[in-house]
């Protein structure tokens, strides 16, 4: 889950009355009993390369320092059979995760061989892994000397910052014969949840006594799920979600729901005076024109911000990266900073906007009934004069373009309303983020073949044309040194030692470019890779001038429904000169049809045709995707399409000489 200690909950949170009774922790005297070695049988477990036999997480929210603050506290064990050599090197080095502000009280790790064989390990045997280019730092337990056979156990306790939310999930990749969880609170602070994918409800019990609420869920045979291509695994797991929802010794009343989110939103994006005469020295640096459509202004901002201010995760500085006077002076914003130096430029401006809540759909799909901030990860701008949306966290999307992520999944909308002349709200409502419009995404390639017979090599050009979410590799090509394009190039257009590449030019990759005018990459290239001879004849793999396509491969029966990442179209056509003497043998082959239809209506397919003309054969060939999701039981004939593409690879013209 995303730590959500955002500007709009601690507003929240600021009013929170923090009396309460001495409260006992169980957390801290977790006990996970001796080492036992045991195993299940049964067609879940017999097979799999590791299961696990007893997984336990317990959250407990507890007051310290006489009562003053509240902190959470956590467990997490689980204990692992391991079968095979694969999950040997999967399980035994534990990666420990935990939130950076949060700190490790205990951790204990023992293998439990079949033989008697005991291993055991603790605080002291933790490691850091060394920080990487891709990968941050993070501490591990490696348990030397475990063994297949045998099992795998492990469990810490961490303390830390109290989330108001979060979530809890019970399913992975491999079977789980027992999972428990609970969550433990004091009895003023009541929790609302909510179970995904069949996950068991949570039941709760109350004891007054003891100042406790406790909730607890259990699952027996939890199967696993697999990790499946073009799909939202994380979305798809069973788990829950909770929240904070009631503190009676302030109420009876909810202390979250999307009214009181709204307003807390309009709170923390409003500009203190401040702030506004940042905002207002800001405006006079950036070129917008009075007159000038509501659009023009909006990427007259939008590219001064994102070129001119760097995204951050830490302090700069020890900067308070979501005010705006640290912003300017630093030059670096975090993900709050962006909203509220956006934000109040449109203000400025006058430009109406609505503001988006919303999440990653390959982690969870929005529900807009739960109250709470769960689904509340990610901030979209939305202007209803262009009904185009703006992604203000990230450095290479522009206005019409965010994070395919986003695309199809629903958000909480906030309008701004007027109050008074000084005092507005944000009206929330929900709404689905829709759809690109696949054939605003598109990549054409336009190809033009001759062939040498008597060095047996071919010269063609290609011309790749790239629009909508497929011009995505514009900022690539902007940001990739002289290295990393050459690569790109050479695995798009295949080259090496048999195909090589005589000129190519870039076009539109500046930066004032970006989804703007379409990315122009045309390639000048001569080689033998694709042809050879057969006797007198010659075999020509023109299938391959498209690209190197993907293959979906099905051993085991789909389960999860199809995501795709934005809809898009691709437009082929392949003109080649037909050599002097020589007729095509097999030009049929080139004549392919394949549908995905819903509602009788086609919304995926791949069409191959011909024709040719004046010894030129000019092949036609289109593929497209017109949704960004798929059900489950319409994968075969999504694969049917992506499978088509990889068989037009594998289309071999023969060439013989004229009788």
């Amino acid at each position: 889950m995303k730590n959500r200690s955002t500007l709009f909950i601690a507003i929240a949170l600021c009013s929170w009355s923090f009396v309460a009774n001495a409260q006992k922790i169980e957390c801290l005297n977790y006990d996970w009993g001796a080492p036992v070695y045991e195993e299940v049988s049964g067609a879940m477990y017999d097979t799999v390369s590791a299961y696990v036999l007893k997984s336990n997480e317990l959250i407990e929210v507890a007051y310290q320092y006489n009562m003053t603050h509240i902190e959470e506290f956590r467990v997490y064990h689980e204990k692992i059979k391991i079968n095979k050599s694969d999950a040997l090197d999967r399980y035994n080095k534990i990666r420990l995760f935990s939130h950076a502000s949060h700190e490790i009280l205990e951790l204990k790790a023992r293998f439990i061989g079949k033989d008697g064989k005991v291993i055991e390990l603790g605080k002291a045997d933790i490691k850091t892994a060394a920080a990487s280019k891709d990968n941050p730092s993070y501490k591990f337990l490696a348990i030397e000397g475990a063994e297949v056979g045998g099992i795998i156990e492990y469990y810490w306790v961490t303390k830390g910052g109290f989330s108001i939310c979060g979530d809890i999930v019970i399913q992975e990749d491999i079977p789980r014969k027992q999972v428990t969880a609970s969550i433990i609170t004091p009895f003023h602070l009541k929790l609302l949840t909510k179970s995904y994918n069949r996950c068991p409800k949570m039941l709760e019990t109350a004891d007054l006594d003891k100042d406790k609420r406790t909730l607890f869920l259990s699952a027996t045979d939890v199967p696993s799920l697999r990790r499946e291509p073009y799909s939202s695994y994380e979305a798809n797991l069973q788990k829950l979600e909770y929240t904070i929802a009631y503190n009676y010794k302030k109420g009876e009343e909810r202390i979250f729901n999307l009214s009181s989110i709204a307003t807390d939103t309009y709170t923390g994006i409003s500009l203190e005076q401040s702030e506004q005469k940042s905002i207002k020295s800001l405006a006079k640096k950036i070129s917008v024109a009075d007159k000038a459509p509501e659009e023009e202004k909006i990427r007259q901002i939008e590219n001064y911000v994102k070129v001119n201010f760097q995204p951050a995760r830490e302090r700069i500085q020890r900067k308070d990266l979501s005010k705006i006077p640290d912003i300017l002076s630093t030059g670096y914003f975090n993900r709050m900073g962006s909203v509220r130096l956006m934000a109040g430029l449109f203000d400025y401006f006058e430009i109406p906007f609505e503001l988006v809540l919303t999440c990653d759909k390959r982690e969870k799909q929005f529900d807009e009934f739960f109250d709470g901030y769960n689904f509340f990860d990610d901030y979209l701008f939305y202007f209803p004069g262009l009904d185009k949306y703006l992604d203000p966290s990230s450095k290479t999307n522009r206005l019409g373009i965010i994070n395919t992520c986003f695309l199809g999944n629903n958000g909480m909308f906030l309008r701004k309303t007027v109050v008074t002349k000084s005092v507005g709200i944000f009206v929330p409502y929900d709404k689905q983020i829709p759809a690109n419009d696949y054939e605003k995404s598109c990549h054409n390639t336009v190809a033009d073949i001759h062939l040498d017979l008597k060095g047996l090599t071919l010269d063609y050009t290609l011309e790749h044309t790239f629009t909508g979410y497929e011009s995505h590799y514009q900022s690539y090509f902007y940001y990739a040194d002289a290295t990393q394009k050459q690569k790109f190039l050479d695995e798009m257009l295949l080259t090496d030692g048999e195909n090589v590449l005589v000129d190519c030019k870039i076009e539109n990759d500046k930066i004032e470019d970006w989804f703007m005018n379409p990315l122009k990459i045309t390639a000048h290239l001569s080689g033998s890779k694709f042809i050879s001879r057969a006797g007198e004849n010659i075999a020509f793999n023109i299938g391959m001038l498209i690209g190197r396509q993907s293959e979906l491969y099905r051993e085991k029966e789909r389960t999860l429904p199809i995501v795709y990442d934005n809809a898009k179209i691709y437009v082929r056509e392949l003109k080649f000169q037909i050599p002097e003497g020589y007729e095509i043998s097999n030009p049929d082959v080139l004549k392919m049809k394949t549908e995905l239809k819903m509602d009788k209506q086609v919304q995926a397919y791949f069409y191959s045709d011909y024709k040719i003309m004046d010894n030129q054969l000019v092949i036609s060939c289109s593929e497209a995707y017109k949704l960004v999701e798929f059900p489950v039981e319409k994968y075969s004939e999504f694969a049917s399409v992506v499978n088509a593409a990889a068989d037009f690879n594998k289309i071999t013209l023969i060439l013989k000489p004229k009788s």
